[in-house]
């Protein structure tokens, strides 16, 4: 049986959690329909190790970066053809 001092701490660990989730939610409502689905395509797409080979989770939030400029100039290419929704449903099933 967990102690209160360890529910407590438990109950700490899920605060911060939820902070964070809340501040990327924030984040990722401002973003413009191309960016969220350069993010998307990024998530499937993406194969390189984030370590060393894809720059994605080291550039600025300004999207002026090669790793995420490549995506947006992708995601705009795609919304020009098809629906933003429609584009999270074909990638829902690949």
């Amino acid at each position: 049986m967990k102690t209160i001092k360890m529910l407590e701490e438990e109950i700490k660990e899920k605060e911060c959690e939820l902070a964070e989730l809340k501040r990327r939610k924030i984040k990722f409502d401002c973003m413009t329909q191309e960016q969220r689905l350069a993010t998307k395509l990024h998530e499937r797409f993406c194969h390189f190790n984030h370590t060393d080979q894809c720059g994605w989770f080291y550039c600025e939030d300004d999207w002026s970066q090669s790793a995420q400029k490549n995506y947006i100039e992708k995601a705009e290419k795609i919304l020009l053809i098809v629906k933003y929704e429609t584009m999270l449903e074909i990638l829902s099933v690949l």
